[in-house]
């Protein structure tokens, strides 16, 4: 009887892996751009907002990709990233990413 539990309880344990993300094109994109820091072990989390995907690294640098064309929402993403333009829609911002994130 223990081997048995001592079996079902490491099947258990193996079976409770965390599921990977897909990957997300749009991440990808945002990923290319970056060239002034390294993202390695960061949070990064993404959100369907006007027409596009927000992309939030750590709360900190904010990117918008459209048409697959990533921009910077702020300045901490147009440092790590100063090859890219800036957002030109007035809609997207840091904040309303981390809102839009909130409400998934």
């Amino acid at each position: 009887m223990k081997k048995i539990i001592a079996i079902l309880s490491i099947a258990l344990i193996a079976g409770c892996g965390v599921p990977s993300k897909p990957s997300d094109p749009s991440l990808s994109l945002v990923k290319q751009t970056i060239t002034k820091t390294n993202i390695t072990n960061r949070k990064i989390e993404t959100v369907n907002i006007e027409g596009g995907t927000g992309v939030l690294i750590d709360d900190l640098g904010a990117y918008w990709v459209k048409d697959g064309v990533a921009y910077a929402v702020n300045g901490m993403a147009k440092s790590w990233s100063p090859s890219i333009e800036y957002a030109r829609n007035s809609k997207v911002s840091h904040n309303s990413i981390q809102d839009a994130i909130r409400q998934k």
